[in-house]
């Protein structure tokens, strides 16, 4: 385990407790090849900004007083991200200590994960999870409060924040919970034999009890759900769904990732900075691009139209006037849009030379073509 990497520096009154979070960004990102191959999943642009730090910021943001990473996938790139995160800009959310738990030489899933972070994630009788490839866009922050408050109630030994989700029980695995917002079973259908109220989707987030710590063994690869709590709850053990509500995107596969830039772009259409101060019914989201969109006192609007496109543009970028531009078009900082060009529900990577006469649709380009 390393030690602290970087102090980042009250507390929002969201948490009942003092909390540690664990963000899972070890990884392999099968599913996003060959992309994830040049970048790890947690580094991805997400309107300009990596997904990793919509993780770190939302624990700060609920006031977590350390974070711990694990890595194994392209290591490197994710402590090059850590180092990059830059204070909180609202006097209010406190920074956190950064600790990396390097699994080595093999990875060892959710659950063996969790164990060998044991050190940094212990003490406070429980603490958060939260994975590093999703985003989540609270419409109320009381969830953290009653999550917290109905996993404590019950002795939980795992409370799950649940979303509404068009592909649970198709593109996605249901969480099945019954009446007393009980965890009865994980899958593409409900188990049979147990009274079912409703499927909802497992949004990434969950507060688990120290006592995890017992029932997972040291160095060996487990999934927290299939080998920790389905045999818990097999057993008689509560493990919770407590549902929340707001937004929720994810870098699942290209496919999914373009549809859910395309969805967050038209969420933040006719956004300016002062309404966004407000938007979804918190200060969430205004926190989170006022810290991490280094142009962004500057702005006007949150997204512009260029040539009927709606375009976000990153510091330093320039776009020729010959080029044509269709749909959403994300641009990161530093990208210049060559004469000739064309864009079409695209996302460029901060950094990224275009040649003359470039073409894309559909696209997220990580790397100079």
């Amino acid at each position: 385990m390393d030690s602290t990497v970087i102090n980042l520096s009250s507390k929002f009154a969201i948490s009942n407790s003092e909390f540690n979070t664990f963000v899972l960004a070890a990884g392999f990102g099968t599913r996003f090849k060959p992309h994830s191959e040049i970048l790890p999943k947690p580094a991805f642009p997400f309107l300009n900004i990596p997904f990793l730090f919509y993780s770190t910021h939302l624990a700060e943001y609920m006031g977590t007083s350390k974070i711990t990473i694990n890595t194994h996938h392209l290591s490197g790139e994710i402590k090059n991200l850590v180092i990059r995160i830059v204070p909180p800009t609202q006097p209010n959310i406190k920074s956190a200590r950064y600790y990396f738990s390097d699994e080595d030489p093999f990875i060892l899933g959710s659950g063996g994960g969790i164990k060998i972070a044991e050190g940094t994630l212990k003490g406070n009788g429980n603490f958060l999870t939260l994975n590093a490839d999703s985003i989540f866009w609270p419409s109320d922050f009381g969830f953290l409060r009653n999550l917290q408050s109905q996993h404590m109630k019950h002795e939980a030994l795992a409370t799950m924040a649940l979303i509404e989700h068009p592909g649970v029980g198709t593109v996605y695995n249901a969480v099945w919970i019954n009446e007393a917002n009980e965890v009865v079973g994980i899958g593409k259908t409900p188990p049979l034999g147990v009274k079912v109220h409703k499927g909802l989707h497992f949004m990434g987030m969950q507060w688990i009890s120290d006592d995890i710590f017992d029932l997972i063994e040291y160095g060996k690869a487990s999934d927290i759900f299939r080998d920790i709590l389905l045999p818990q709850i097999a057993k008689g053990k509560k493990v919770l769904g407590y549902e929340v509500k707001g937004h929720w995107f994810e870098a699942g596969s290209l496919d999914i990732f373009m549809a859910d830039t395309e969805r967050a772009t038209t969420l933040l259409t006719n956004q300016n900075l002062r309404s966004l101060a407000s938007f979804n019914g918190n200060d969430y989201v205004h926190s989170m691009y006022s810290r991490f969109w280094s142009n962004f006192e500057k702005r006007e609007n949150v997204l512009e139209k260029i040539n009927g496109a709606t375009v976000l543009r990153g510091h330093g970028v320039t776009v020729d006037p010959t080029a044509e531009l269709s749909g959403f078009v994300i641009l990161g900082d530093g990208v210049k849009v060559p004469a000739g060009a064309t864009l079409h529900n695209t996302v460029i990577s901060q950094g990224v030379k275009l040649p003359s006469g470039y073409s894309a649709v559909d696209s997220l380009v990580l790397t100079t073509p």
